[in-house]
């Protein structure tokens, strides 16, 4: 226990400020005790953009409630919207259900918006998304690489 108490105070990169909003959808574990973390998969929601206007904050919104349904069977660790706000749904050490065989060894992102609509990408977005997978590579010890 002291080991990682001392540990959590020699990271130079500050974890982002988060809101907390549990997902019931995912499983107990207590990792880098159990599994390592090594990936970080980043995701889009993918959602509706229900009012037109671009922006995708509707897509946060659904991804966020999405998550908090029960019989949806699908989780991230973190939502990150198009103005830069992030919310947690799952606890790191747990296994959120995002993608499939590497649930147990990542931590799952989601980026409100559509991967191939460039317009999802806000300074915002990719501000926040930026600084939570340095302080996540920094704190889990995550290797660069791109599969």
């Amino acid at each position: 226990m002291r080991i990682g108490y001392a540990a959590a105070f020699c990271l130079s990169i500050a974890a982002p400020p988060t809101i907390w909003d549990p997902s019931p959808n995912y499983t107990a574990s207590s990792r880098e005790v159990t599994y390592d973390i090594d990936a970080i998969v980043i995701h889009t929601t993918e959602g509706i953009d229900s009012n037109g206007d671009g922006i995708y904050s509707e897509c946060y919104t659904q991804a966020i409630n999405w998550f908090k349904n029960s019989s949806a069977g699908v989780s991230a660790h973190y939502v990150i919207s198009p103005g830069g706000e992030i919310t947690q749904m799952v606890a790191d050490d747990d296994i959120a259900w995002h993608a499939t065989y590497y649930n147990k060894r990542s931590i799952g992102i989601e980026c409100a918006g559509f991967a191939g609509k460039s317009e999802t990408w806000t300074p915002e977005l990719l501000g926040a998304l930026t600084d939570l997978v340095a302080y996540l590579t920094e704190r889990y010890a995550v290797p660069f690489r791109h599969p």
